[in-house]
């Protein structure tokens, strides 16, 4: 009795693996559809045809048009895009941001740390929406200002963790006995070494 139950367990594991892979498939290839779409569609389906204002969704219109008679599924096919698109370069310069001032202050410590830490404190201090507005305003607003506006004010999060980790890691061990073997918190040989 026990190795049925064994065997049904083990299929069970597999088939949510095959379930979880197909999922991660499925959603990868309607991301980099919606991502392509803005050029592979171009510019078909977004000039006013008043002819065709405010239809219901048909096989010519999928998703209706507007008041304007522009074809809804190609209007929202350009805008998820281009939301995808900005998340992307944005969430990608936040990360290399945070990545490496968390980098920084876990592995160098002392004054430097103290100053990451400080900078990290005064953008967590600060109303979120309030800086995001006015950095993308002063700027000069449009894509580009929101991609480094949103690029500039969502890294502490992940700087803070960055950081902790570093030091979590510096603490161990294998860290401790190598910075006595003369190596650099960089992992170069130190100039000067510590055998005796």
């Amino acid at each position: 009795m026990a190795a049925p139950s064994l065997l049904r367990r083990k299929s069970f594991r597999f088939n949510r693996r095959q379930i979880t892979l197909v999922s991660i498939a499925l959603c990868t290839f309607f991301l980099v559809a919606i991502v392509l779409s803005n050029w592979l569609m171009g510019e078909t389906g977004l000039d006013p045809a008043l002819t065709q204002r405010n239809e219901p969704p048909s096989l010519a219109h999928p998703f209706g048009t507007d008041w304007l008679g522009r074809d809804m599924l190609t209007r929202s096919l350009h805008g998820m895009s281009l939301s995808v698109r900005v998340g992307l370069l944005a969430a990608s310069f936040s990360a290399i941001i945070g990545t490496g001032l968390g980098l920084t202050a876990g592995t160098l410590g002392g004054k430097v740390d103290a100053v990451i830490t400080w900078i990290i404190d005064v953008f967590f201090s600060l109303p979120h929406l309030v800086l995001l507005i006015m950095i993308a305003f002063a700027i000069g607003g449009g894509t580009r200002g929101v991609i480094i506006a949103v690029a500039l004010t969502h890294w502490t999060s992940l700087a803070r963790i960055i950081r902790a980790e570093t030091l979590q890691v510096n603490s161990s061990d294998y860290v401790q006995l190598s910075h006595r073997l003369g190596r650099s918190p960089s992992g170069l040989p130190a100039t000067t070494c510590c055998r005796t």
